[in-house]
């Protein structure tokens, strides 16, 4: 198995979120999206698997010195591999993989049962800067266009995040019930905080210039892919702790078929 191919098989397998997002673009920029979103992805999985912190802290110090490798075109894992052929192509600011890896890291000195509230932060930061640079590898340079991206990241980091609570809030040492009190203790309750993330979600792609849309139609089909999900979670009474809400795979390929569609038109309006 190559590099490119273990990246999507890990976050964009048939039928998931970001392989529908994804399902139009180029291969060369769906290879790249998924090799960022993978590194993301490996990352996690250290803070959320790991019953030791101190073991968690050295797996994710080898990522950092991992990242340099990728500058050098010396990696070894594949992802890191992938991410050093995006690099070879794009000059990957591989410093953000950096500051993703610290960011993560801080989740180990939050004791078990604590709010999602730091969770919830720390994901808007992640999410924001893998799409910052998902955006940079499809060429995407203008100051407002990223600005727009990072917003918009930031807020499918954090809705990603809530319709998965159930699973993000197992850490070691960490009860089913102390999960539950931990998800609804401080902050505004889901019930709030939902539908309020999907206007900020429409916020965000809506405020990304026409020029720059189709070279960033992946993010904004997951937007609405997003988008829809939250609103039958919402539908669902918000029982996120309880059940995992998700789209059919037809319903998803509707929203991409439809949001390629609608892009091309706009696409096709400013250039008139």
């Amino acid at each position: 198995m190559g590099p490119e191919e273990y990246c999507s098989r890990k976050v964009a397998p048939p039928g998931s979120d970001l392989y529908y997002a994804l399902l139009f673009l180029p291969e060369e920029q769906r290879a790249a999206i998924e090799a960022l979103h993978a590194f993301q992805a490996e990352v996690r999985e250290v803070i959320e698997e790991c019953t030791d912190p101190g073991v968690a802290r050295l797996k994710l110090q080898w990522w950092r010195e991992e990242s340099g490798r990728i500058a050098r075109g010396e990696a070894h894992q594949p992802v890191a591999r992938a991410l050093q052929a995006v690099h070879e192509r794009h000059s990957l600011r591989h410093g953000v993989l950096g500051q993703i890896i610290d960011t993560a890291e801080r989740g180990l000195d939050e004791p078990p049962g604590a709010s999602p509230d730091g969770l919830i932060e720390r994901q808007r930061a992640i999410g924001a800067r893998v799409w910052r640079l998902c955006a940079e590898t499809c060429g995407i340079c203008g100051a407002g266009t990223l600005q727009a991206v990072d917003h918009l990241g930031a807020a499918l980091g954090e809705g990603a995040l809530l319709r998965n609570l159930r699973t993000m809030l197992r850490r070691p040492g960490l009860e089913p019930v102390a999960a539950r009190t931990a998800a609804t203790a401080g902050g505004p309750r889901l019930e709030e905080r939902i539908p309020g993330l999907r206007r900020d979600i429409a916020s965000a792609q809506d405020a990304i210039p026409r020029h720059d849309r189709l070279g960033l139609l992946g993010a904004i089909t997951l937007a609405r892919i997003e988008m829809a999900t939250l609103e039958e979670v919402e539908r669902d009474g918000c029982r996120v702790l309880d059940r995992h809400v998700m789209l059919t795979p037809l319903r998803k390929l509707w929203i991409a078929r439809r949001t390629r569609a609608a892009e091309r038109r706009r696409s096709r309006r400013a250039d008139a």
